[in-house]
């Protein structure tokens, strides 16, 4: 009866994980970059720039003004003219007319703009090396949270191997106690024996609860980042094992998202340099005006009159000519300063990826003599078998034997995930 419990028991089960969901670090990571915030703080800086870009060849648009204006003078320009006297008669002087002192003036004007200095350029320049920057900015603020997702997944991936070997722990627990319990009626076993593999059964349960719980938690952390509805019957596959590669150049880790953040700023340094230089730059536009005031064009007619005005301007702002050598300092000390940074990020990186290649190497060297301890123990532990079934070991013993085993199996499985997880470290650290 036992048996066939049992056996619908374990058929059960495994119908169960047949249908657990699965899910793997790749499905992760992506799932990650798709549902937090910085890929689409990402996509709007992209669309903002390339709107901003739009906005200044505006410029180029012909620019339509309206201006009008009324005013009264106080004095207007009056004509004195003194004519001379022919043959002793005096010539009047002529009717001239006169201004008056309402004015007013309407005019609409049309403007094109001929070339501007290079400014629409040098700030279309400006615009893409800042968005550039923010990009950046968002990449470095994704690969924080790849990192976090990776760190989670490996953490669960702990779990559930110790999850694992917990339960074989039980399971052999489980044997001995029906061992135990029977040779207890045959008076070949104690109450002693059959109280210590039950204080062992309470300690397992305890730990596998402890684990099961920290699972959980690592599932709703993940499931935070991801986006996914990950459940208890989750099973997490073990990911690949990742090539590395030697960084190329002479930068470390050039692939980092925090070089083209620092490249980024050199080349908007240098835009706004550009941009600077273009706004001391003449420009040259085309006009025509057409209007309607009194007085019109002829100041010497006081009547309303439509009018119109076509022609070039150039201007030219010499002020940007004042500061020129402060702007130029400017730029070469942002230039240094930016340089000083990757100075000092390059260091940092260089510790990074010091302290995480001495840390697979820690746990090859662990994982080699893991599986040596492994060997050893499963000899001792065939003899302690053997000795334990015709009587000439006490199960206290045997337990004992059996506890270094299944701990020295749990510390190589263990290991051999966290050199999995140093080699990504590895890699995270690249920028691969």
């Amino acid at each position: 009866m036992k048996r066939g419990i049992t056996g619908l028991v374990l058929a059960l089960c495994s119908t169960m994980l047949l249908h657990a969901q699965s899910i793997t670090l790749e499905e992760c990571i992506a799932s990650a970059s798709e549902h937090h915030p910085t890929t689409e703080q990402k996509q709007l800086q992209g669309k903002l720039g390339e709107q901003l870009k739009r906005a200044l060849w505006v410029a180029y648009i012909p620019q339509l003004s309206l201006d009008a204006s009324a005013n009264y003078l106080s004095d207007v320009v009056e004509l004195d003219i003194k004519m001379p006297e022919v043959m002793g008669i005096k010539v009047p002087p002529p009717d001239l007319p006169k201004l008056p002192n309402f004015q007013y003036n309407a005019y609409l004007q049309v403007t094109q703009l001929i070339w501007d200095g290079g400014r629409v350029k040098a700030g279309t320049e400006a615009i893409k090396s800042e968005t550039a920057v923010q990009e950046a900015e968002c990449e470095i603020a994704a690969r924080k949270v790849r990192d976090a997702v990776v760190e989670l997944y490996f953490a669960l991936l702990l779990v559930d191997k110790q999850m694992e070997l917990q339960q074989v722990v039980l399971e052999e627990l489980a044997r001995q106690n029906s061992k135990v319990a029977s040779l207890l009626s045959t008076g070949m076993a104690s109450e002693n024996d059959l109280d210590l593999v039950a204080v062992e059964q309470i300690k397992a349960e305890q730990t596998h609860e402890q684990l099961r719980e920290s699972r959980k938690a690592l599932l709703d952390a993940l499931s935070i980042y991801t986006g996914l509805e990950l459940s208890e019957g989750t099973v997490a596959q073990l990911p690949t094992l990742p090539s590395l590669t030697s960084e190329m150049g002479s930068r470390v880790a050039p692939n980092r998202a925090e070089h083209l953040l620092l490249d980024s700023k050199l080349k908007s340094s240098s835009a706004d340099w550009k941009a600077y230089l273009a706004k001391g730059m003449p420009t040259l536009a085309l006009f025509a005006r057409g209007g309607y005031g009194r007085p019109g064009l002829n100041m010497m007619n006081p009547d309303p009159a439509f009018y119109y005005i076509a022609g070039a301007k150039l201007s030219w702002n010499f002020g940007k000519l004042y500061d020129l050598s402060t702007q130029k300092k400017k730029l070469h000390q942002t230039q240094q300063l930016i340089e000083l940074q990757r100075q000092s990020l390059e260091m940092e990186l260089q510790r990074e990826l010091s302290e995480a290649r001495s840390e697979v190497k820690q746990y090859e060297a662990r994982v080699t003599s893991g599986r040596a301890l492994v060997e050893r123990l499963e000899r001792v532990m065939a003899r302690a078998q053997k000795g334990e079934e015709e009587g000439t070991m006490a199960t206290s013993e045997y337990l004992e034997q059996r506890s270094k085993l299944d701990a020295a199996k749990r510390m190589l499985e263990v290991d051999q995930l966290q050199l999995l997880r140093a080699k990504y470290r590895v890699q995270n650290r690249l920028g691969l």
